[in-house]
């Protein structure tokens, strides 16, 4: 069974981030030890730590800034593209994103998905919708780290540090191999 508390012991690419019983938050390298040809195909592809009981199974979201790139990915652990949860077509859908099985999502993590703990998944989720709806660079962008900085929160120079390293990261340009 899996744990949401817990990253998988046998996910060499992926890792929780941040944990509600960790004092502090990991900040995730930008470069990785990993000999998967994954990470240089794609675009950087996440999946959250939430995972939430439904149907008798346990889901979580699938999400990038690169939505052809998540795409892409997708379907390589088996989602069919009519399975995206597009905000354009429901009120109810707030963000650009695929709900996966746990079984799914294990199986992204070991073709190199990155796992973000709930802190850098908020974030990161107001890049994407800032992307999606071509907000980015306008004054209606998101700020990702709003409420953190709102709350004063101890989490972000942390936060800001990994969310810098992950722009620069966009920035790099993504091999064809």
């Amino acid at each position: 069974m899996y744990d949401r508390h817990r990253p998988a012991d046998n996910v060499p690419c992926g890792k929780i981030l941040d944990a509600d019983d960790h004092p502090s938050i990991a900040i995730a390298s930008s470069t990785r030890n990993c000999d998967n040809a994954v990470h240089e195909e794609f675009m950087r592809v996440y999946v959250d730590a939430a995972v939430h009981p439904w149907r008798g199974r346990l889901w979580c979201h699938l999400f990038s800034p690169d939505i052809e790139a998540l795409h892409a990915f997708a379907q390589r652990i088996g989602m069919r593209r009519e399975w995206f949860q597009d905000p354009r077509s429901s009120l109810k859908i707030s963000w650009p994103h695929y709900d996966i099985s746990a079984d799914r999502r294990v199986a992204a993590l070991a073709l190199g998905a990155v796992e973000l703990g709930r802190h850098q998944t908020v974030a990161m989720s107001r890049i994407v919708m800032n992307r999606f709806h071509g907000l980015e660079g306008t004054e209606r962008e998101l700020d990702p780290l709003a409420v953190h900085r709102r709350i004063g929160s101890a989490k972000l120079p942390l936060l800001e540090k990994w969310l810098a390293a992950e722009l620069l990261r966009f920035a790099e340009p993504q091999s064809t191999a």
